[in-house]
């Protein structure tokens, strides 16, 4: 299990998107638990991965369970777990949370979401899992 005390204060993650670099600083992992006293009410993307192990992708294996972003992201987090968790039917307690604050969310999470595909082969399982539910209750048969 990673502990909060083995992750350094800001983790960099550079993507390559057609021509140019993105860098993005990133807050620590928290649990879903402390978004209310960390998160800020700002706009940024927001990453959030498995507590322990990692995820078997077409490509390769990665923590990362699902990419997102909110204009307001304590509202986004908490949304998130209080209704897409449920939706997805994941306990928030095997998962961890980051975020980076940004004002372009869209353009730099379709990029970060490429990133992703591009090297594991298929977008986040949560991102993934959620496109499927969102289908079946769009197209219930």
């Amino acid at each position: 299990m990673t502990s909060n005390s083995a992750i350094t204060n800001y983790n960099v993650f550079i993507s390559y998107s057609f021509v140019k670099y993105d860098i993005m600083r990133y807050s620590d992992w928290i649990t879903f638990d402390e978004i209310e006293e960390n998160a800020p009410a700002e706009p940024g993307l927001f990453q959030i991965r498995v507590r322990e192990g990692l995820l078997n992708y077409r490509k390769g294996k990665s923590a990362m369970f699902y990419y997102g972003f909110a204009d307001n992201l304590i509202h986004g987090l908490l949304k998130f777990r209080n209704n897409t968790l449920l939706l997805l039917e994941i306990n928030e307690d095997v998962l961890f949370v980051r975020w980076m604050l940004a004002e372009d969310t869209e353009e730099r999470f379709q990029n970060h979401l490429n990133y992703f595909v591009t090297n594991f082969g298929s977008m986040p399982l949560g991102n993934e899992m959620l496109l499927r539910k969102k289908s079946k209750q769009s197209n219930p048969k």
